[in-house]
């Protein structure tokens, strides 16, 4: 139990510093700092899985909450700069939805999955990457600025 609280710790600090690195970041990255969040995720989840050692699972865990808090911030901030802002509150509205119909799926998804594959724990991770893997390709080539800011980006 206390193994499992560390590296619930290590979650949980990974997110706040996530989302303290997000600004800086984006000044930085401009708009490709929501793919390096999603490639950072993707690294956590997969060395999640793989990590021999509580250390190594710390860290990778560390990284993993910083992925996965700053994609939940850059898919809210990619939606402010994709649509009209007349319409920002409303896909913001969906996006929320769809994040809380994951949350409540989740459960289901991975008893499925240890179902198929007999393995409830390590699979998903490696799902759970490969789709921050292709969300990550797939922000490498569409620049969610409009007008003069997608023409300088």
């Amino acid at each position: 139990a206390t193994i499992a609280g560390i590296v619930a710790v290590c979650f949980s600090l990974g997110c706040m510093a996530g989302g303290m690195a997000y600004p800086t970041l984006y000044k930085k990255l401009g708009r490709f700092c929501f793919t390096c969040f999603l490639i950072i995720a993707a690294i956590g989840l997969f060395g999640s899985a793989k990590a021999g050692n509580i250390p190594l699972l710390c860290v990778m865990t560390f990284l993993g909450g910083a992925g996965f808090s700053t994609t939940q911030a850059g898919a809210m901030m990619v939606t402010g700069m994709s649509v009209d802002h007349t319409s920002v509150a409303f896909f913001s509205a969906i996006i929320m939805a769809c994040f809380n119909l994951g949350m409540f799926l989740c459960s289901p998804f991975q008893a499925m999955i240890g179902k198929m594959t007999g393995d409830a724990l390590y699979v998903p991770l490696y799902i759970g990457a490969v789709v921050y893997i292709v969300c990550a390709l797939f922000f490498v080539f569409y620049n969610p600025l409009r007008g003069e800011k997608a023409a300088k980006a």
